[in-house]
């Protein structure tokens, strides 16, 4: 995130998470979410997102898979 440090908070982004997609245990997708709050990817939403890409996960797995 270093090299877009400046841009982003020229934006507005204060926070931003990356939370990988994993099928069979491989890395297959980052999305990146950024906020405009300080502190918003708390552990809470850290959990709820971490969920969210395990879910997308298994789906896409499971979809290639029938």
């Amino acid at each position: 995130m270093a090299p877009w440090k400046e841009d982003a908070a020229r934006m507005g982004i204060r926070s931003s998470g990356a939370f990988p997609i994993r099928i069979n245990g491989e890395v297959w997708d980052t999305p990146t979410l950024s906020s405009g709050q300080t502190g918003y990817f708390d552990d809470e939403v850290v959990r709820l997102v971490d969920e969210m890409a395990l879910t997308a996960g298994i789906a896409h797995d499971w979809r290639r898979s029938s």
